[in-house]
């Protein structure tokens, strides 16, 4: 006996001595069981603690990630518990939740903070789903000249819908590109402004500034083009022409946000709403040129 003095109540809890070598130390402690559920969802990963993280929402990847980054933007609500993640040498994707105690899933937002230069041997590659009308400058240009500007209108046609889908808007994005005039201010301000884009890349354009000279054109371009003298109509037809160039610039930010996101998403590629939009535009065309050889 070692002789080290105990209270009656913890030799009897511990089984004898507690002191380690003690002839009368019980020969093994007994090993706690605990589940999941009592320690709040947590799993310990035996070895070494990746040094960061990916995660897989919605078939898409978004990282890498510190563990504390994880943990901030899960505090701040952009990333719920639910969500998997994977570090290099796990053998699994798990839910966040497995590695944050005591957290409480909040509201899901539609999109993460996004960085680049993700590991390319993760498993499950995203579907590069991009954000608003992702469009080569040089498209956007052409087709708006060659479709008289319809092409702008499908623009903002597509650009509402995006919103709709993502926000669940009650919103008729058709009718918004059809009477963009009253609505592509409020557009405008609404990707510069959007929080989820900015995360990712601040918005520079002067939203209200390339509106209003957006509208301003237009209706001067569809005023003049209604007149009945040919050099008025024409004087229209190049005033609006030009409406283009003022979404130029909320275009090269679009695709700054998609460019820099992992997986980079692929432009929205050519589909029926292009061919009808080249349709119309060359039969305007023909209308012009008939007009003005008449």
């Amino acid at each position: 006996m070692c002789n080290t003095p105990h209270h009656l109540d913890c030799w009897n809890e511990n089984g004898g001595c507690t002191v380690f070598g003690c002839e009368n130390a019980p020969s093994d402690d007994p090993k706690i069981a605990v589940s999941v559920g009592e320690v709040g969802g947590s799993t310990i990963i035996s070895g070494k603690q990746p040094a960061s993280y990916l995660v897989h929402r919605n078939g898409q990847q978004f990282g890498p990630y510190t563990m504390q980054q994880l943990q901030g933007y899960s505090a701040e609500g952009s990333i719920s518990p639910r969500d998997l993640v994977w570090g290099q040498g796990m053998a699994e994707w798990l839910p966040l939740s497995h590695f944050l105690v005591g957290i409480q899933p909040p509201p899901l937002p539609s999109r993460l903070p996004a960085t680049m230069n993700y590991p390319r041997e993760i498993p499950n590659g995203g579907n590069g789903n991009s954000i608003f009308f992702y469009v080569p400058l040089d498209r956007l240009v052409a087709m708006s000249l060659l479709t008289f500007g319809i092409y702008e209108r499908y623009w903002i046609y597509k650009n509402w819908k995006f919103l709709k889908e993502r926000d669940r808007l009650g919103i008729q994005p058709f009718w918004r590109a059809i009477f963009a005039v009253f609505f592509i201010r409020t557009l405008l301000k609404t990707i510069k402004e959007d929080q989820e884009t900015n995360r990712i890349c601040p918005a520079r354009f002067n939203a209200g500034g390339l509106a209003t000279a957006w509208i301003t054109l237009s209706l001067i371009g569809y005023f003049l083009g209604r007149s009945n003298e040919t050099a008025v109509s024409l004087l229209g037809t190049v005033i609006a022409l030009p409406t283009v160039v003022l979404l130029l610039p909320v275009q090269k930010y679009i695709n700054s946000v998609n460019e820099s996101v992992s997986p980079k998403p692929q432009f929205n590629a050519w589909s029926t709403g292009h061919i009808v939009c080249i349709i119309l535009g060359v039969i305007t065309w023909l209308l012009i040129i008939v007009g003005l050889n008449a």
